[in-house]
């Protein structure tokens, strides 16, 4: 369960600035959501694999889809933020490239465990 949370931390990160959301009255989701979406990123974030595979960029791309206000994504920012050091051999350079190997267009905070996830613009 900390792997999948920790999994969802990137992820989020992922939602965290998109640049291309829809606006929806629908909340972010949950950490545990977020983390089974982005639960296939693993083995590209701790370099098992050359590039992030189909279903994790589907995965990058809802959890990103699923962040359409300031609220959603702070709350995704700091669910990213408390996984970022339960992820065991994360490469903080994959997570951070992640949106833009799988071509999904977004603007990410630093991946630091100190970022200030109110910081975060819409």
């Amino acid at each position: 369960m900390a792997r999948l949370i920790a999994l969802a931390f990137f992820a989020i990160s992922v939602a965290i600035v998109s640049t291309s959301r829809p606006e929806v009255a629908a909340a972010a989701p949950s950490c545990s959501v977020v983390g089974t979406m982005l639960e296939p990123c693993e083995p590209y974030v701790i370099d098992q694999g050359s590039q992030p595979s189909s279903a994790c960029c589907n995965g990058v791309k809802e959890v990103s889809d699923s962040a359409a206000s300031k609220a959603d994504l702070e709350a995704v920012c700091n669910c990213i933020k408390n996984a970022l050091p339960s992820i065991e051999n994360a490469s903080l350079a994959r997570i951070s490239g992640l949106p833009k190997a799988c071509g999904v267009n977004s603007n990410f905070p630093p991946f630091d465990p100190n970022y200030d996830c109110s910081k975060i613009s819409d």
